[in-house]
C-alpha cells in the first residue's frame, strides 16, 4: 500500500483499488480526476463505493 496526503484528503493505493478519505468535496473532486485520467486505459477505474468521507475506486477487469 502506498499512501499520499493532499489538502483535505488522503489517497491509499492497494493494487487495483484506490481509497480516498477526507472531506466530501475534496474526495469527490479527486475521484472525478482519477476516473477521467484512466477512462481510456486498458483497466479504467470505476466507483465501487461512495460514502460521506470515503470513496473506493476499483479497476475494471
Amino acid at each position: 500500500m502506498v499512501m499520499r496526503k493532499a489538502s483535505g484528503f488522503t489517497i491509499q493505493y492497494y493494487g487495483d483499488m484506490i481509497v480516498l478519505s477526507g472531506t466530501m468535496d475534496a474526495i469527490h473532486l479527486e475521484a472525478e480526476k482519477i476516473v477521467r485520467r484512466f477512462a481510456y486505459s486498458a483497466r479504467p477505474y470505476q466507483v465501487k463505493s461512495d460514502g460521506i468521507d470515503r470513496i473506493v475506486l476499483a479497476a475494471t477487469s
